[in-house]
């Protein structure tokens, strides 16, 4: 039995009719070529297309959160036109739009970082109203014991620091002088009111906390004792030892002392309170005759309050 073999396959290489179907096949591939690379460069048009209209969307809204933030600070400053807040708080704003765009725009590579400086920003913003109150109590507890006078009882003790005395008055605008805030080591919890004489010489610095202190009356500025309204204020709230009056029907207030002790705290002669009688000689001569109680001090220790 002979082998088998393939019989030879001839190829038409040569002829106008090959060369004309190779034309068409390179053609053909050229085309599609150029329709898949035409394809592509309208998709990726469209993107961009679209990429643009969503940074255009993003810059808007970037834009929108930046008004907002100037529109909350507009009304919270209205009460306190005397300082230039917008100057204040433009380097932080400014930086709240830009983590605000890169929070649109995905492009933020620390996202919990910037979402805690970001609350640290819009918290500050929204504090100005509570930081501007403190200061105004701050003042007017001030101005309320000025104006006592200086070494007075309930007045301002003489031995504050006349600079930060005179610090204090510029804030509460009683003396010229200039006034700014800051936020002390760039911290948005860190409000800090900048207090200057007409010169441009630094008199004091407060923050919320020394504000706070002032405006309470617990400290920084000593003050002279109110020895009269705080016996007054003892008698009235210990009213089982000092006697007092209650209001009267219809009244409002607390209950005011008649300056007497309680008997039951007098030390007693007899069952009854005992009576000294006390003799002085006037400057003329004349017998001057008082007449006093005892207060009986272990009946008092006694007292719960």
């Amino acid at each position: 039995m002979s082998a088998y073999t393939n019989p030879e396959v001839f190829i038409d290489t040569q002829s106008a009719q090959a060369y004309q179907r190779l034309q068409d096949t390179i053609s053909g591939s050229f085309a599609k070529v150029a329709e898949s690379y035409a394809t592509r460069q309208n998709e990726i048009r469209k993107q961009l297309e679209e990429n643009a209209k969503q940074i255009k969307a993003n810059e808007m809204k970037a834009q929108e959160y930046e008004f907002s933030l100037y529109t909350d600070l507009a009304k919270s400053t209205a009460s306190d036109p005397s300082v230039d807040w917008a100057k204040t708080y433009e380097p932080l704003i400014k930086e709240a739009v830009e983590i605000r765009s890169g929070m649109l725009n995905g492009t933020l590579t620390d996202k919990q970082g910037a979402m805690k400086r970001l609350g640290q920003i819009q918290g500050s913003v929204d504090n100005v109203v509570q930081s501007i109150a403190t200061m105004s109590a701050a003042s007017e507890t001030f101005i309320e014991k000025m104006s006592k006078g200086v070494g007075v009882q309930g007045g301002i003790a003489s031995s504050n620091d006349p600079k930060f005395l005179q610090g204090i008055n510029v804030l509460v605008q009683k003396v010229p002088g200039s006034k700014e805030v800051y936020f002390k080591d760039n911290d948005p919890t860190k409000l800090t009111w900048r207090v200057k004489d007409q010169e441009g010489n630094v008199l004091v610095e407060l923050d919320a906390d020394q504000l706070k202190k002032i405006s309470q009356g617990n400290g920084l500025i000593r003050t002279v004792p109110n020895q009269i309204a705080e016996f007054d204020k003892l008698k009235s709230t210990n009213s089982g030892i000092f006697e007092t009056v209650p209001p009267k029907p219809g009244e409002k207030g607390d209950p005011m002392p008649t300056g007497q002790v309680n008997q039951q705290y007098l030390v007693k002669q007899n069952g009854k309170p005992k009576v000294i009688v006390n003799r002085t000689k006037a400057s003329d001569g004349t017998e001057v005759v008082t007449y006093s109680q005892e207060i009986d001090i272990n009946e008092i220790k006694k007292d719960v309050n």
